[in-house]
């Protein structure tokens, strides 16, 4: 199974987010990011491609924006001429807390992507539906219904097209206003696919007092071991908050050597990807 049971997964995710978010430390940030993109590229679904490009996009983006909206540091490497909005001169640490700002971007974008990979989507929404079973419902029932709008969306628009009607001609405006009429029949058709969906819930009786649910599936030794990691993430990341992971970069940066940074980042590492070989364990 690729699959994974939620909770050790989202242990995994607030424990990573923690690390990364709290922390200000180069090499804690350095380090989490490393082991975010080792539990990403273990995942079993390779991530979307837009969202690779998005994350990676807006990291680039800080880290070349970070230096002409902070006036810090004493290494000056280039100074342009005086402005009166943008600070024109760049200085080593500036660039340096860029960098970590986006590995900090990257890094977070890496950990959701990794727990979505991994995660079972249907014994997700069964432990939401424990806490929350309105919303869980809500959210099954929309997933649900996109595919089937699609279809029928695609139903409605080849009838149109054996009708006489021009959806494919012109431009994009022109396009969109020979669709405008097809709006109509598609909400009709939603709207009596979800009369539909509610007589079945309540013949099957939703929401009356005495209900069942499956048994809990037993975690697995991977998942057992995922989430000891996890486990380990989440005191980490309590420890970078409580003051562990505190760097100073103006005016000049602190050293990289410190005892306790280090063995903070080495763990959050290697917690990562004990994380990730512990999912891959006894995947089939």
């Amino acid at each position: 199974m690729t699959g994974r049971a939620p909770l050790p997964l989202l242990l995994i995710g607030l424990g990573a987010i923690l690390c990364l978010a709290g922390s200000e430390h180069p090499v804690i940030v350095g380090a989490a990011t490393a082991g975010a993109l080792v539990l990403l590229l273990s995942a079993p679904r390779a991530a979307p491609r837009l969202a690779l490009f998005a994350a990676a996009l807006m990291a680039v983006g800080v880290f070349m924006l970070t230096p002409w909206i902070s006036s810090d540091g004493a290494t000056v490497l280039f100074a342009g001429p005086p402005l009166a909005v943008i600070d024109t001169a760049v200085t080593g640490e500036e660039l340096l807390w860029g960098a970590v700002v986006a590995a900090r971007l990257a890094g977070v974008v890496m950990v959701v992507l990794a727990v979505l990979s991994w995660i079972d989507q249907d014994r997700t929404q069964d432990l939401l539906a424990r806490v929350l079973p309105r919303s869980a419902l809500m959210i099954g029932l929309a997933g649900r219904m996109m595919p089937a709008l699609e279809s029928d969306a695609a139903i409605v628009a080849r009838s149109a097209r054996l009708r006489g009607v021009d959806l494919d001609s012109g431009g994009r405006f022109r396009r969109a206003r020979a669709a405008a009429p097809l709006v109509l029949p598609l909400a009709a058709t939603a709207l009596e696919r979800g009369v539909d969906s509610s007589e079945a819930l309540v013949a099957r009786g939703f929401g009356a007092p005495g209900s069942t649910r499956l048994p809990e599936e037993p975690l697995s030794p991977g998942e057992r071991g995922a989430m000891a990691s996890g486990v380990v993430l989440i005191g980490l990341g309590v420890a970078i908050v409580g003051g562990g992971g505190v760097y100073s970069y103006f005016p000049e940066p602190d050293g990289l050597g410190t005892t306790s940074a280090l063995a903070i980042a080495a763990l959050t590492a290697l917690a990562l990807i004990i994380a990730a070989v512990a999912l891959q364990r006894d995947a089939t």
